[in-house]
């Protein structure tokens, strides 16, 4: 272990986005979209709306509907535990709705183990926890990193040693 942090990026595998944002999304344009639906890292191709799915994330409200993902809380504490520091990753956050998530959600303690980067592997992290498989998962552990898949639909199809599909098998897979 070099450093003793771990990446994890926040949407869907920290806070269950996808459920939220397919609710309102499909309660707005009639739709009857379906987390199981989405099996692609682009939603647009799951849609007759095009362009307006995308439009959700830069909603102030979006963020106040979602759940934690199970035991992610209960996986975050756990790491502590074992002495690793957190940093939680994403993409972009306009106006800082998931910074505020963390923050009321009991995950986030000080700013600085909050980063947004578009790209993940500036950060000088042991292990990554990412759903996003080409974006992330595949440019981390090219460093020679681990970096831990979170199962989601959208990443179903691919072959990767590295998968876990849950934080509780997350926390089996870290103690083995």
């Amino acid at each position: 272990m070099k450093n003793n942090y771990i990446a994890c990026d926040v949407d869907d595998t920290i806070a269950d986005l996808m459920t939220t944002w397919l609710e309102v999304f499909n309660s707005d344009w009639k739709e009857n979209l379906k987390r199981e639906d989405i099996v692609d890292w682009d939603l647009e191709k799951f849609t007759h709306k095009k362009g307006k799915i995308y439009e959700y994330l830069y909603n102030i409200n979006l963020y106040y509907g979602v759940q934690p993902v199970k035991d992610a809380l209960k996986g975050v504490q756990f790491l502590h535990s074992l002495g690793y520091k957190v940093l939680y990753i994403t993409v972009e956050d306009p106006n800082n709705y998931k910074y505020k998530w963390l923050l009321e959600n009991g995950f986030l303690f000080n700013k600085q183990t909050y980063i947004v980067s578009p790209i993940k592997t500036l950060i000088d992290a042991d292990i990554l926890i990412d759903d996003n498989y080409l974006g992330n998962i595949v440019p981390f552990y090219n460093l020679n990193k681990k970096a831990y898949l979170f199962t989601q639909p959208w990443n179903k199809k691919y072959d990767y040693k590295y998968r876990i599909d849950s934080w509780q098998d997350f926390m089996d897979k870290v103690t083995d």
